[in-house]
């Protein structure tokens, strides 16, 4: 069956972004933890798994349902969206030596956090 695109939200406050989440339980349990944290929304990146498919929505255990979870093909559709429609400043998950640690980033009462593919 296909399942139609839900409808983008208008205005949010705290967004997800999954960059190339390939596998569908790791991507589902993402689903899971965003529904739990409160978050406005969920962005697929680029080659995610599907998070329809059967094994993602075990996963989400239902927070599929309860929240808008969007996939996109590209980044540049995602900064459009991100940053010219919501207007929400990046924050991604990094490991880097010379990253800065997320309590020293100022105010998160509005972001959209980037979480990478599993290596």
């Amino acid at each position: 069956a296909e399942v139609p695109e839900p409808a983008t939200p208008r205005a949010v406050d705290w967004v997800l972004v999954l960059d190339a989440v390939s596998d569908p339980g790791n991507l589902g349990a993402l689903i899971r933890s965003a529904a739990a944290a409160a978050v406005d929304a969920v962005v697929c990146v680029g080659s995610c798994a599907d998070p329809f498919s059967p094994k993602a929505l075990r996963s989400a255990m239902g927070a599929t349902f309860r929240q808008p979870v969007l996939s996109l093909d590209t980044w540049t559709q995602a900064d459009s969206l991100l940053r010219d429609t919501w207007e929400l400043p990046l924050r991604a998950a990094d490991l880097a030596p010379n990253s800065v640690p997320y309590d020293e980033l100022g105010d998160w009462s509005r972001a959209a956090l980037v979480v990478g593919a599993e290596v």
